[in-house]
C-alpha cells in the first residue's frame, strides 16, 4: 500500500514559496466523544449476537494470519455496530433478519458480503452524518 500512497501528518513541515515553514496539513485538534446510546431489549440481544459472531470472525482471520483482512473486518464490523446503535434499520434487511432469525453465522456471513458497494457507501453516509459524529 505504500508504493501507492503518500502519507501526510500534522507534524510535516514545508517551504512556501515566500520562504517561509508552515505545516502541510493544518488540521484542528481531534475532538472525541463518547455518547451511550441505550438501547431496548431486543437492540441489545441483536447487537449482543452480532458483536459475538463479529470477533468469531476476526479470530478466524488471525488464525488465517490474514492482517489485512482482519484489519479490514474490524473496521467494517465497527461501522457496523456503530449503525445498529444509530438505527437498527441501517443494517441491511437479509442481515437483520438473519440476526433475529438465529440462523447459522456462515448465513450471517454469507448476507454482509452480499452487501453491494452502492448500499455500504450509502451507509457509511448515513452513519457519517448522523448527529455527533
Amino acid at each position: 500500500l505504500g508504493a501507492f500512497l503518500l502519507r501526510r501528518t500534522k507534524d510535516l513541515i514545508v517551504k512556501t514559496a515566500g520562504g517561509l515553514m508552515r505545516p502541510v496539513l493544518e488540521l484542528p485538534e481531534r475532538a472525541a466523544r463518547v455518547e451511550r446510546v441505550p438501547l431496548s431489549l431486543e437492540e441489545r440481544e441483536l447487537y449482543d449476537k452480532f458483536y459475538a459472531f463479529t470477533v468469531q470472525r476476526i479470530q478466524a482471520l488471525r488464525s488465517q494470519d490474514a492482517h489485512i483482512l482482519q484489519l479490514n473486518n474490524a473496521l467494517v464490523a465497527l461501522t457496523q455496530l456503530r449503525q445498529m446503535c444509530c438505527a437498527m434499520e441501517l443494517l441491511p434487511p437479509d442481515v437483520l433478519r438473519r440476526l433475529r432469525g438465529g440462523d447459522d453465522p456462515s448465513e450471517l456471513q454469507h448476507e454482509l458480503s452480499r452487501m453491494g458497494v452502492k448500499q455500504r457507501t450509502r451507509l457509511l453516509r448515513q452513519v457519517a452524518e448522523a448527529p455527533g459524529s
